[in-house]
């Protein structure tokens, strides 16, 4: 689920809502309570997962499977040095790139994930992880031998662990 806010004038705000109704772009009441909520404890959860996260990335760094590891926060990263001028932090999303010789062969390696699951509701309390799709305008990315992690809540132990297993099967 995505929300955001709309800010309008008097003026703009018959039409604004006019469209809204019409193209179902409301949000219920429930889901902006959950929302709501959420946010008061989501610098903790944030700070939680993204040290969950360095831990993880540092076990994937020492993998003969793996190429390379997508993050700004890495010095190595082509997006280190925008991300060092533009934040003071990073969150628990990244993307892992194995060797070519992985292309088109992680299916078995994500079917044996226990602990993660399938998903692109990035930012929930769940560890998630999905292969890498992009479309031609994104080349060229090594989509078929790329994986998008979501670190979350649980033990960088039994996630590493998790992956560690699950790495079994691409041999």
């Amino acid at each position: 689920m995505t929300m955001g806010v709309v800010i309008c004038d008097s003026k703009t705000w018959p039409d604004a809502y006019r469209t809204f109704v019409r193209t179902g772009q409301t949000t219920s009441c429930d889901d902006i309570y959950l929302a709501y909520r959420g946010l008061h404890s989501m610098a903790v959860r944030v700070k939680a997962a993204a040290e969950t996260t360095k831990k993880v990335i540092v076990w994937l760094l020492t993998r003969d499977e793996v190429e390379r590891v997508l993050y700004p926060a890495l010095p190595d990263d082509p997006s280190y040095r925008i991300w060092k001028r533009d934040f003071k932090g990073a969150t628990s999303l990244f993307a892992v790139v194995f060797k070519e010789n992985y292309a088109g062969k992680l299916a078995p390696m994500i079917d044996a994930l226990q602990i993660f699951g399938r998903g692109y509701s990035w930012g929930g309390f769940e560890s998630l992880l999905i292969q890498g799709y992009g479309t031609r305008s994104c080349k060229p990315m090594p989509f078929e031998r790329m994986v998008r992690i979501a670190i979350g809540l649980e033990s960088a132990d039994d996630l590493i662990e998790d992956l560690r297993q699950a790495f079994e099967k691409l041999h």
